[in-house]
């Protein structure tokens, strides 16, 4: 799967996913790509996890999808998750200009395998970090 992006749509995308703000239900974080969360950071150390990545199968390329159709890929992404530490929650525009996506935080999955799990779902980006980092947008390559 590959999708077909303008050098001017994925520069809108980049900015909308740079502002987005990435929330765990529970325990209720918000996370932002480029900054680093304390708790996150002590939950990691608690659960002996150095990796951690931001996760869904929701509208594919960026293309908006019926949401029984979401409902059902991201059941398929879960299915997947299934050996993770995975805490439910969704990725949002603060200024609500977009939908949220229903998604997952997954704990302990590395970047390859989580990258590799995005492009399997055709996502264009994913939000990942390691113990100590800071959350960092992740480009999965499939576009032309």
């Amino acid at each position: 799967m590959e999708w077909k992006l303008s050098p001017e749509r994925l520069s809108e995308l980049e900015t909308v996913f740079l502002s987005a703000e990435y929330t765990v239900y529970t325990p209720g974080w918000s996370l932002r790509i480029g900054e680093q969360l304390p708790a996150l950071s002590a939950f990691l150390a608690e659960k002996n996890l150095d990796h951690w990545a931001f996760l869904t199968a929701w509208n594919p390329g960026s293309e908006i999808l019926p949401e029984e159709e979401n409902i059902r890929r991201n059941a398929e992404l879960a299915l997947d998750l299934a050996d993770y530490l995975v805490l439910e929650g969704e990725g949002g525009d603060p200024n609500h200009n977009w939908e949220p996506e229903i998604s997952f935080w997954v704990g302990g999955i590395s970047q390859e395998n989580a990258l590799m799990l995005a492009r399997k779902y055709g996502q264009l980006a994913i939000v990942a970090a390691a113990k100590e980092d800071v959350a960092q947008l992740l480009w999965t390559g499939l576009w032309q």
